[in-house]
């Protein structure tokens, strides 16, 4: 039921590597603040509950870069970060919480009331779902993002926000689970010299009302689209954008929009 703020680090990082334990922060609307790094041992698992008292508190549980850190706040070799509530992670896409982990995951029902922001500096796999209140950016600053989930029963990968963009980056791409964005969807590449392939299954799983946009306004690789046959994307209801700075557009297969 806690509700006063957590802070972790200030003088260099928390190294916790010979403790061996996962760890787990909890409150019913308790910020989190890292003045420093925090780093478990190989494989284990951090989670955040920081608001478990849900609609009762209107503020709260949020989890913030504090004092000017500017490190890596979240270190697990092979490890994974579960998210099951809070506030909101990170100030903004320009401002997010940083990670060096592999495998991001949530829970069905539970989420992030307001923003989510989580830049990673290795591949990323989400491997069960992550819904956002607000916008929601993911990225994968040096290696593949994929929501491929675990391939089995519900656990999914998809990744929700219901009041706000989708933003996703990685060195590749592999969308293996629905993405969901009330107010559009952005997908793109790390380097934007280098090429991004979305098949059309992958095309298929994108979900919004506004409009998805590919690629970067600087980019200069070839954005691919399709393979076998036409990519049909009228039940998906949404509008397409493909942007570049110099970017060439191959179609393996013909495109159709809805009405």
């Amino acid at each position: 039921n806690g509700t006063g703020t957590i802070s972790l680090g200030g003088l260099g990082n928390i190294d916790l590597r010979s403790k061996g334990y996962s760890l787990t922060l909890q409150g019913a609307a308790s910020n989190l603040d890292f003045y420093g790094g925090l780093i478990l041992a190989n494989g284990k698992t951090f989670t955040l509950d920081l608001w478990r008292g849900g609609a009762s508190y209107s503020t709260g549980g949020d989890v913030r870069m504090a004092g000017g850190f500017a490190g890596t706040a979240i270190t697990i070799a092979n490890g994974t970060i579960f998210i099951l509530s809070a506030g909101s992670v990170g100030d903004s896409a320009n401002n997010p919480v940083t990670s060096s982990v592999s495998f991001l995951t949530g829970a069905n029902g539970a989420g992030v009331r307001g923003q989510f922001n989580l830049r990673n500096n290795q591949a990323l796999s989400v491997v069960g779902p992550i819904t956002a209140g607000g916008d929601l950016y993911v990225s994968s600053s040096t290696g593949q993002f994929s929501n491929t989930g675990l391939g089995f029963g519900t656990i999914s990968g998809t990744i929700s926000s219901t009041g706000g963009a989708v933003t996703l980056e990685g060195n590749t791409m592999d969308l293996g689970a629905d993405v969901l964005g009330s107010a559009g969807i952005n997908i793109s590449l790390n380097d934007g010299s280098n090429s991004l392939s979305l098949s059309a299954l992958e095309l298929q799983r994108l979900n919004t009302s506004s409009t998805v946009v590919i690629g970067r306004a600087n980019g200069t690789g070839t954005i691919s689209l399709g393979g076998l046959g036409n990519i049909d994307l009228r039940s998906k209801g949404y509008s397409l954008t493909l942007q570049g700075a110099a970017s060439n557009l191959d179609f393996y297969g013909g495109l159709i929009l809805a009405n």
